[in-house]
């Protein structure tokens, strides 16, 4: 596929002359674990570490996966509203965490559209697309189906603008992480280009199960009993063999 936007395009072709300098290489890691590959790449192009909605490079949004990998990718994280106003990470803490050895209170959940998810007393996360009231809601329920909290949701508008300012255009790099005497190294190897599709095609996915939401939050509780709550948002995640459903690929 081509695109029409010129500028767009040289910056895919800028950032895969980028990466042709540095393929096969050798790389020295700026981090131990396996995020390193995506963090040390993003060095090499001058760019800071941080948790921005826009894009990585000009435009193009970056995605590195080790290339053994198989797990699914994180498209961008996105929390929900709440109509009380309350925080999301904070009321499913406080409603269905649970404690943890390392004396936290702990929410983490993936949540699909095609199935219920089980919460503690009894209770079950279910995702509802409401078109009329422009909604993506999640719903709590209880073992008799019946709703019990509806108040959880995404703005529909406000869902898709973010989707087509964060990954309007993407650019997915593989490569292989290896240690030699202790130190951790990054080698590149792929890149390759997408543009999105459409929001439906994105809605769509979420339907099928193939976009799914994970849900990661906890809360410290220190000798002081005081409580802070750390919440890492709201990912928006896709199974990797379903790239090719959400965007089409651009040849550079």
């Amino acid at each position: 596929m081509k695109i029409e936007n010129n500028n767009i395009y040289d910056n895919m072709v800028e950032l895969k002359n980028v990466f042709n300098k540095i393929k096969y290489k050798k790389i020295k890691s700026i981090r131990e674990d396996y995020s390193g590959m995506g963090y040390t790449f993003e060095s090499l192009i001058n760019k800071k570490i941080d948790s921005s909605f826009l894009p990585d490079f000009n435009g193009i949004e970056i995605k590195t996966k080790y290339k053994k990998s198989d797990s699914d990718l994180k498209l961008f994280n996105y929390s929900p509203k709440r109509d009380d106003g309350m925080a999301q990470a904070r009321y499913f803490i406080n409603n269905y965490g649970y404690l943890t050895k390392k004396n936290r209170i702990k929410f983490m959940r993936n949540i699909f559209y095609n199935e219920l998810t089980e919460l503690n007393h009894g209770h079950f996360f279910k995702l509802i697309l409401d078109r009329e009231n422009n909604k993506l809601i999640i719903s709590i329920i209880n073992y008799n189906l019946k709703i019990i909290d509806n108040s959880t949701y995404w703005n529909l508008d406000e869902l898709k603008e973010r989707l087509y300012t964060k990954l309007s255009y993407l650019a997915f790099i593989r490569g292989y992480i290896f240690t030699i005497d202790n130190i951790r190294y990054n080698r590149y190897t792929d890149i390759s280009f997408y543009k999105l599709k459409d929001f439906d095609t994105f809605i769509e996915l979420i339907k099928q199960g193939k976009i799914y939401l994970n849900f990661e939050a906890y809360q410290l509780l220190n000798t002081n009993c005081t409580k802070t709550i750390f919440d890492k948002g709201v990912a928006f995640k896709i199974k990797l063999n379903s790239i090719d459903e959400l965007f089409d690929k651009i040849e550079i």
